[in-house]
């Protein structure tokens, strides 16, 4: 395979930029960054012309794109067309995630993952399950008829893909002790989400090692200067992580700069929460049992949401 020489990039490395840069790839993984001189004679070369090189996105909250619901199909088929629909974008891996559904689906879910990370679909890493184990105070759109407590069996379930990560969204106030202690020794990551908790309930969960937050500000107990919520636990934590949907519509700008400065630097996640319209000709989708137009495709820099339709 010959190298692949990618010329006049406007670099960034994730940290800051560099102008008109030379960045080699061989055998699929960056070899060399410099300038035109690093070139071999046989390499292949593609002029970037100027625009921005950046790696690409990791996004581990998508509920779909390409025109696919997860929870519509979960199969590998639809895991194909949610990354298809995303990877135009600049998303290079994600955790597909199914949105509170019955048991049965949970499973298809998981397996569908398990055999598309078996045939190597590119970019499908894991799964993110958000729910069935939330409050039904902070449910958002999730169906409040299946939200439910944890079943005897759940954390077999929620530990069975063998060949990939597995994200559970969960309220911490809604589970039993030892709980999220189990999941987390089974290599689950656990996060706090659609969740009425206070201060001290998560306290305790990072005690038993919740590893982050799903949706900073959204559906969870706000920060009071008297009681700080699950938004101010998720905060003032260092060694958590926390979702963010930095479309300008689900969290105001201030929010999220404030967000961003009292963080831990590096613990703010930008996520989509995307659904199927993004990569889809279709920008308009069902979700339980109502009509939605959610999250378009970026443009102008940001990402234009909708709203509910009646």
């Amino acid at each position: 395979m010959p190298v692949l020489a990618i010329t006049h990039a406007h670099l960034f490395d994730g940290d800051q930029f560099f102008k008109d840069k030379t960045v080699l790839i061989e055998n699929g993984k960056v070899s060399t960054i410099g300038d035109a001189s690093i070139i071999p004679p046989d390499a292949e070369i593609y002029d970037a012309g100027g625009n921005i090189l950046a790696p690409g996105f990791i996004d581990v909250q998508v509920n779909g794109g390409g025109g696919v619901l997860l929870n519509h199909s979960p199969t590998v088929d639809g895991l194909r067309a949610i990354m298809a629909g995303h990877r135009q974008f600049g998303t290079t891996a994600m955790l597909p995630t199914l949105i509170t559904d019955t048991r049965e689906k949970m499973l298809a879910a998981i397996a569908a993952v398990k055999d598309a990370i078996a045939q190597h679909v590119p970019g499908i890493i894991g799964i993110h399950l958000e729910g069935p184990y939330l409050n039904t105070e902070r449910k958002g759109v999730h169906d409040a008829s299946i939200i439910r407590p944890m079943e005897d069996d759940a954390i077999e379930v929620l530990t069975s893909l063998p060949n990939g990560r597995i994200v559970v969204t969960m309220a911490p106030e809604k589970a039993k002790a030892g709980t999220i202690a189990k999941l987390t020794e089974n290599n689950v990551l656990v996060c706090a989400g659609h969740t009425a908790g206070t201060y001290d309930d998560v306290q305790k969960a990072i005690g038993e090692g919740l590893r982050g937050f799903t949706h900073l500000f959204n559906a969870m107990s706000p920060l009071n200067h008297r009681e700080p919520g699950v938004a101010g636990a998720a905060i003032a934590d260092d060694n958590t992580w926390c979702g963010l949907i930095a479309d300008g519509f689900h969290v105001h700008p201030a929010a999220m700069q404030i967000a961003v400065r009292a963080k831990k630097t590096g613990k703010i996640m930008l996520v989509t929460d995307a659904m199927p319209t993004v990569g889809a000709k279709n920008k308009s989708f069902v979700l339980g049992g109502g009509n939605y137009c959610h999250q378009w495709p970026l443009r102008a820099g940001r990402w234009h949401p909708g709203r509910v339709r009646s």
